[in-house]
């Protein structure tokens, strides 16, 4: 480009846009990037929260059982719940 007149020839014009192309390209994945990973964050934290109310209804079945006189073994069967974990929630009952 000829900064004087403001000529451009056609390689000054294919150069211009395609840095245009480029930096818009640019911009359009970061924030695609950004959203992708927003997505990504917000289904991994549901499924996290989906896992601990999954785990914590386990416990207050378990707990639930105990309190009636269920074993330990046929709430470890029913709930999932380790006999470890029910035998240190019997001590604290």
């Amino acid at each position: 480009m000829n900064v004087l007149t403001s000529e451009w020839n056609l390689d000054d014009a294919i150069a211009y846009r395609s840095k245009e192309a480029y930096e818009d390209g640019y911009a359009q994945g970061l924030d695609v990037g950004r959203e992708d990973g927003i997505d990504e964050g917000r289904e991994e934290g549901l499924e996290k929260g989906r896992e601990e109310g999954l785990e914590e209804a386990q416990f207050t079945i378990a707990r639930n059982l105990l309190n009636k006189g269920s074993t330990p073994e046929f709430v470890c069967d029913v709930t999932g719940v380790s006999l470890d974990s029910l035998k240190e929630m019997q001590a604290d009952l």
